[in-house]
C-alpha cells in the first residue's frame, strides 16, 4: 500500500489490509433510496398538474436539489467507508483513513496488552468490534466496530503481537549486553552480524 510504505520498515511485511463491514453503509442507502422515492413521487405527482404557476415549477426544481444532495451524501459516505483501512503489519496496526486529505494512526503490536471481540448479534457471526487493552484503557480498535470476521482478526493480532513483545525483549536484552559487554559477554544464541 503506498499510503503506508513509507512508514514501515525495510524488514516489516504487511500481514492484513481490511476495512469496515460492508453493512455500515446500509443505513445510508435507505435514507438515499427513501429520499429519491419521496422526491421521485412528488415530481411524479406534479407533472400531472396542468398549472401555469410558478408552484409546480419551483417545487420540481427543490425536489431536483433535494435529490442531488442525498446522493452527494451516500457518495461522500461510500468514499469516507472506502478511505478507511486497517493495515496489520508484522509490528504494528495502522489505521489509515481520508480519500482527499490522509490520516494515519499507528499503534504498536507491543503495547497491546490483551485482545478480544465482541460480536454485533443482529449482524451475524461474520461482523463484530475487536476490543483491545493497552495501558490500562479498553476499547475498539480504532473506533471500528464492524470489522468482517473478528475472530480471525483477533487471532492474527494476538500471535503478532506476542511475537513482536518477544522481539522487543530480545533487542533490549541485545542492547543491554552492547552496552556493558565488558562485564557480560554477548550470549552465545544470539548472532552478530
Amino acid at each position: 500500500m503506498r499510503s503506508v510504505d513509507h512508514l514501515l520498515r525495510p524488514d516489516e511485511r504487511i500481514r492484513l489490509v481490511s476495512r469496515e463491514h460492508g453493512v455500515v453503509l446500509v443505513g445510508a442507502f435507505i435514507r438515499a433510496t427513501l429520499t429519491l422515492v419521496v422526491v421521485g413521487g412528488l415530481t411524479y405527482e406534479l407533472a400531472g398538474v396542468r398549472s401555469m404557476g410558478v408552484l409546480p415549477t419551483a417545487v420540481a426544481v427543490l425536489a431536483g436539489v433535494i435529490a442531488v444532495l442525498a446522493l452527494t451524501r451516500l457518495c461522500r459516505r461510500v468514499g469516507r467507508w472506502h478511505g478507511r483501512r486497517l493495515v496489520v503489519t508484522d509490528r504494528k496496526l495502522i489505521l489509515v483513513s481520508g480519500t482527499l486529505g490522509r490520516r494515519v494512526t499507528a499503534l504498536p503490536l507491543a503495547a497491546i496488552d490483551q485482545v478480544e471481540v465482541r460480536r454485533v448479534r443482529a449482524l451475524g457471526p461474520r461482523c463484530g468490534a475487536v476490543m483491545i487493552t493497552v495501558g490500562g484503557r479498553r476499547s475498539a480498535l480504532f473506533g471500528l466496530r464492524r470489522l468482517p470476521h473478528p475472530e480471525r482478526m483477533m487471532g492474527l493480532i494476538m500471535t503478532l503481537a506476542a511475537d513482536a513483545r518477544s522481539h522487543a525483549r530480545a533487542v533490549q536484552l541485545d542492547e543491554l549486553y552492547a552496552a556493558d559487554s565488558s562485564v557480560v559477554p554477548a550470549p552465545a544464541w544470539r548472532s552478530r552480524a
